[in-house]
């Protein structure tokens, strides 16, 4: 989960130690807004 997506892809898409770092071919294919966390992990 993230409140900034666009913030989050940025993040996978630089370098940066972590999985997701060592490639920065990220995109978002799909996603959804949910109003609360418990909504989202349903």
């Amino acid at each position: 989960h993230s409140a900034n997506i666009e913030d989050r892809l940025k993040k996978h898409n630089t370098y940066h130690k972590g999985f997701t770092g060592k490639w920065n071919d990220w995109v978002i294919v799909y996603y959804e807004v949910f109003e609360t966390k418990n909504e989202a992990y349903q």
